[in-house]
């Protein structure tokens, strides 16, 4: 009774997320509860953590874990626009060399660089096509919305883990729950990128 009486005590969310632990089947059947029931569930609670080893879980987990995964969603995001933008650069620069190599092949002013301008003028739309082919293949564009929007729902559970810090209404149980939506929103984006990838696999681009 004395190492019982000199537990801590616990919020309510804690005590919530303590399993209940089922005697044996034997003991089952004596429709009464054993006392090793009792004396288990007595050790987990003592076994909770306290309020520093809560902040230390906290700093870990939000300012930490979640941001980091935020900020590699943001700059994964960005790549991916920036590579949607490159390929697009690159299609007009090579149709812009295509048509210019024509047009002074129609005009015969450089005859010296003649077999240079044919060669542009059939390979600059080949490469053209190809950029344009990786473009459609990485489906850049939608992977980067899918980033951006894992990114902002990380931002809005960190946000939202902070301000029940600050608020004092922080737990162990409700930084479980925040951890796991932050996970849930990770696979989903996940499960999406694959969807998006075998997507081409089945369908002719």
């Amino acid at each position: 009774h004395r190492d019982l009486h000199s537990f801590p005590t616990r919020r309510s969310s804690d005590l919530a997320m303590i399993p209940k632990i089922h005697v044996a089947d034997v003991e089952a059947e004596q429709d009464r509860d054993a006392w090793i029931n009792w004396y288990c569930r007595a050790l987990q609670r003592s076994s909770l953590p306290t309020e520093a080893e809560l902040s230390a879980k906290y700093e870990w987990t939000v300012p930490g874990w979640i941001s980091k995964q935020q900020a590699y969603q943001e700059e994964y995001a960005a790549s991916r626009l920036a590579m949607e933008e490159l390929l697009k650069r690159g299609e007009l620069v090579l149709f812009i060399c295509a048509c210019l190599a024509c047009l002074l092949h129609l005009i015969g002013v450089l005859e010296q660089i003649e077999p240079w301008l044919i060669f542009v003028a059939a390979a600059a739309p080949a490469w053209a096509a190809v950029f344009h082919a990786i473009g459609i293949e990485g489906e850049f564009k939608m992977v980067a919305e899918a980033a951006d929007s894992t990114a902002r729902q990380l931002k809005w559970i960190g946000d939202e883990a902070s301000q029940a810090r600050k608020n004092g209404s922080a737990s162990h149980a409700e930084l479980i729950l925040t951890a796991t939506k932050a996970c849930r929103a990770m696979m989903e984006e996940a499960a999406g990128w694959r969807s998006v990838s075998q997507m081409h696999s089945i369908l002719p681009s």
